[in-house]
């Protein structure tokens, strides 16, 4: 009987054990599927990136509930790092192991594991805890690779071809034909992997074996070669052959030689910038399966001959004769025996840096909208639209004919092509250019027919901003089928998507995108045609535009450092970046306006609120303070006088008023990064410097009695309220002045320049006056965005006129109307305090319209609002990513609002902050919501501002 119980209770306990050890592995399993899934991970905003040179990489996740959980955020995180995928899936972290951190932060989570090795690659995962402490299971496994690190890890050296030396400036403007490198190179074992670093400057294109290297256009991004010169990296193991290899280059001037075209007939961008002869640096790091290495590297055993490029420049075009063409010059056993030897180059001076920044690439093609021939052999062809990039031409006839390529914004009365706003510098008469330059700086390509077989041509070292194309001399009849615009930009991911009831509204919309895109090659240029430079006013007016509708987490990251390297040593950032030697109304030396020099800590900020970005805030605190101590050096008691102002204004322009609010506006900035960094006694001085500039301003810019500042334009009324310059209590007077400007001096026009615009749309939409708004948005006439449509813009015009001889037909500045509806017609923001979009404020102003809707892809994950009237009900749904909370302001009382069909007051996830202006103020966490209450109740509400004048 004992042996029985004893058999009994061992059964029991075999079963009891059994059910427990199946319970722990099945139960996390369990947890897992309730708890957060990792959906996305980044490397220094990018996914599996090549070439990254930082010590210690950003990591970061997005996270998603995996049954729509509401009010979800991670509490805890660990990442595990590797040198092999098979280590980190069998559990073993040999690089770093972050074991179990306790934080919200799921983003610029900065690596701390061991020293980086240069070429490696490196495999990582996460896993996270959610609110309620449930694990997750392991992500998918990501990697980074690094680029050379180390300046001693470059065996590569810098070479050229040195044929002709250029002793004046009129001799740039003669033939010089591209150069062309070859080396051949033997491979006789299997290759485990092979990694290519390569830069050249101005522009390269690099073949391996024939084969096209990446699908990178311009490249590398524009920088100041004096201070940092950018590489690109490329696994290129599938292009290498068993046997002979050839790799070949092509050089381009880009910005390293640019013609000496004089600008405005003064600024030769020449003795602005770092200049020149073409030269690159090749490296190809080679690991083959017996674990053996080898390098192949630029140095002068490379043959240099001339290619069928004869002139290439940013500005005025390309000249390509294929009848000059080398078959096979960049494939195996081409016969380099009549070559020149390259020679080993002077190395820029600035160090070599891992291209970060998105590429340009043909993002689009487009085929033409028609095309007209005015005269015989005389044709123009309209792609429908403005854009950037280039044209790709099918072409056959007799060899030597000539075919060429000229390019415009806009068309004359009589059909025939206008080539004046995109003429660079304004050179449009006799010897303004220069010695030797043309008397009329236009674009132009020419393509020269070789072999009678049909040749597609397109350029290769220049770009172009156009809607026409006049082509002469092309052999036979143009089709529609034989020529494509193709569509160059950085390329920048789309995270923004809006639309609305308003199709004038969706429209101006496009037109904003395609001006944005237009201008964003490396740097966001004021224009992509007779310009082309990184303006620091431009950026600071539209940064916000372009976050709303891009991912420019990197792009504005670059932005920053060319202003940092252009900085001067006396403090002063300059009016463009890479600095082209333009200074107009700077404070002292070479340095720009104010407002422009602001783009530093302006972007600096804005990276943090959008992206986390507070590495960049550690790098370049001491250019910043720098900045502001040389504003307050040149300040009068607290004033400054000089600048360009709110540039392109129809006003009277404000210029004291405007430098003086900008440089205040730069003191709150290092005062936020102060206290970031902990840095208190930079907080206690700026801070007391920030109300010295307030009071000096108040005391010299605002009247009491009226309510007026400086000349009261709209502009100037606008300032004040943005940046809160005013007095306490003084916010309805100044207020009131700008409505007083804006609905009766102006008749509800837009009146404003470069700041004012996006000002005034700010500040009226804050303060509740959304329809004086939306009509200023929506008038046809002069001056406005309608009045841009109607006249066939699309994209945004420089001047609010419309001309055909002097503005820019393609300006990002005017484009604040996209910030302003996704901030006020959609009502998505990032709250001020935000850090990398975390806060969130929810507020769409419903008056007028039926339905609006925009999405936006943070670094946290998607954020959604969208609102529509329908018969009965007003409805809003809201979804917020993992990891935020948000402000929401739902019209109507509390008791009439309802979520899901359910009263507010039931919903424990919701909470209740305050009323105010006629709206409930709501606090939510993630997730999804839709929110209702019905129209009748608001029909007493007024959402409409009626005038009191």
């Amino acid at each position: 009987m004992h042996k029985i119980i004893v058999k009994i209770f061992c059964c029991i306990f075999l079963l009891f054990t059994f059910f427990v050890i199946h319970a722990k592995t099945i139960q996390p399993e369990k947890n897992h599927h309730k708890a957060l899934i990792v959906e996305s991970a980044t490397c220094e905003y990018q996914h599996n990136p090549l070439g990254i040179e930082s010590a210690n990489p950003r990591l970061g996740w997005v996270l998603r509930t995996a049954n729509n959980q509401r009010g979800q955020y991670q509490t805890y995180y660990c990442i595990q790092v590797a040198s092999s995928e098979k280590k980190l899936l069998n559990n073993v972290a040999d690089v770093w192991n972050s074991e179990k951190r306790e934080t919200i932060q799921s983003n610029n989570i900065s690596y701390l594991g061991k020293e980086l090795a240069s070429g490696k690659r490196y495999y990582w995962r996460v896993k996270v805890w959610d609110k309620f402490g449930r694990e997750t299971a392991w992500s998918k496994v990501f990697y980074w690779e690094m680029g050379l690190i180390h300046e001693l890890d470059w065996k590569g050296k810098w070479i050229e071809d040195t044929t002709e030396i250029i002793s004046n400036d009129s001799m740039r403007y003669r033939d010089h034909p591209a150069p062309i490198f070859n080396k051949q190179f033997g491979i006789a074992k299997k290759v485990q992997k092979a990694t290519l670093y390569v830069c050249g400057i101005g522009y390269y294109e690099a073949y391996l074996n024939g084969n096209r290297i990446g699908n990178h256009e311009l490249d590398p991004g524009w920088t100041d070669y004096s201070k940092r010169v950018l590489y690109s990296t490329y696994n290129v193991t599938a292009f290498l052959e068993s046997g002979v290899n050839s790799l070949g280059m092509m050089l381009g001037n880009g910005w390293y030689d640019p013609l000496p075209l004089l600008m405005w007939g003064r600024i030769n961008i020449r003795k602005g910038l770092t200049v020149g002869n073409p030269k690159f640096i090749v490296q190809m790091n080679i690991l083959y399966e017996d674990g053996t290495t080898s390098q192949i590297i630029s140095n002068n055993t490379w043959k240099v001959t001339a290619g069928p490029i004869i002139r290439n420049s940013i500005y005025l075009g390309e000249v390509y004769d294929a009848g000059s063409e080398l078959p096979n010059w960049n494939k195996p056993g081409v016969n380099t025996s009549e070559w020149r030897q390259a020679s080993i180059a002077k190395a820029p001076d600035g160090k070599l840096h891992a291209q970060q920044l998105p590429p340009i690439v043909v993002a689009d093609s487009i085929v033409p909208l028609s095309i007209k021939e005015i005269n015989t052999g005389h044709y123009i062809v309209d792609f429908g639209r403005n854009f950037s990039g280039i044209i790709q031409l099918k072409a056959k006839g007799k060899s030597g004919t000539v075919i060429q390529v000229k390019y415009g914004e806009l068309l004359y009365t009589d059909g025939s092509l206008n080539m004046m706003t995109s003429v660079a510098g304004q050179i449009k008469r006799k010897k303004i250019g220069g010695p030797g330059a043309p008397d009329t700086a236009y674009s132009k390509d020419v393509f020269i027919l070789g072999k009678k077989e049909e040749k597609i041509f397109q350029t290769h070292f220049t770009f172009h901003g156009f809607r026409y194309a006049e082509l002469t001399g092309y052999p036979g009849i143009l089709k529609l089928t034989d020529i494509k615009g193709l569509v160059l930009y950085s390329d920048v991911a789309q995270v923004g998507n809006f639309s609305c009831a308003d199709t004038m509204i969706n429209q101006l919309m496009q037109v904003s995108k395609n001006t944005f895109l237009s201008n964003v090659f490396s740097v966001q240029s004021d224009c992509p045609d007779r310009e082309r430079f990184g303006y620091g006013g431009d950026i600071v007016a539209t940064s916000e535009s372009f976050m709303n509708n891009f991912d420019m987490s990197r792009f504005y990251e670059k932005t920053v450092i060319d202003f940092a390297d252009a900085v001067q040593p006396d403090g002063g950032l300059t009016e463009t970046a890479p600095f082209v030697g333009i200074a107009d109304r700077g404070l002292a030396g070479k340095s720009g306006p104010v407002e422009w020099g602001s783009v530093l800590p302006v972007l600096m900020q804005q990276l943090y609120q959008y992206y986390g970005n507070i590495e960049l805030i550690k790098q370049q605190y001491p250019v910043a303070k720098k900045w502001v101590d040389f504003m307050t050096e040149h300040a009068d008691y607290g004033i400054i006088t000089k600048t360009i102002g709110d540039h392109e204004s129809i006003d009277s322009q404000v210029i004291a008023s405007s430098a003086t609010a900008f440089y205040y506006h730069n003191v709150e900035l290092l005062v936020q990064f102060a206290k970031l960094l902990g840095y208190q006694s930079d907080v206690v001085k700026y801070s007391i410097l920030k109300d010295t500039i307030k009071a000096a301003f108040i005391a010299k810019f605002y009247q009491p009695s009226t309510g007026y500042v400086d000349i009261h334009t709209a502009a100037a009324q606008a300032y004040a309220l943005y940046f809160n310059l005013i007095p306490h209590g003084a916010t309805e007077n100044v207020l009131q002045v700008l409505l007083n400007e804006v609905t009766i001096k102006n008749n509800g026009h837009i009146s404003a320049g470069i700041f004012g615009t996006k000002f005034i749309l700010e500040v009226l939409s804050k303060a509740g006056y959304f329809e004086i708004v939306y009509q200023m948005v929506s008038n046809k006439t002069y001056p406005g965005w309608v009045y841009m449509l109607d006249h066939g813009a699309t994209t945004l015009w420089e001047h609010w006129a419309y001309n055909e001889n002097v503005y820019s037909h393609n300006h990002p500045m005017f484009g604040t109307v996209s910030e302003w509806s996704y901030r006020h017609l959609a009502g998505i923001r990032p709250a001020e305090n935000a850090i990398g979009f975390n806060e969130i404020v929810i507020q769409p102003q419903i008056a007028t319209m039926q339905w609006a809707k925009a999405s936006y892809q943070s670094v946290l994950g998607k954020i959604l609002s969208s609102w529509k009237k329908t018969e009965q009900d007003f409805i809003l749904e809201v979804e917020i990513p993992v990891n935020a909370s948000a402000i929401v302001y739902i019209p109507g009382n509390l008791t009439e609002i309802k979520e899901g069909g359910k009263p507010i007051a039931t919903m424990a996830d919701i909470k209740f902050v305050k009323e105010e202006k006629n709206y409930s103020v709501l606090q939510i966490g993630s997730g999804k919501y839709r929110f209702s209450v019905a129209l009748n109740h608001l029909s007493s509400l007024n959402f409409k501002y009626q005038s009191k004048l």
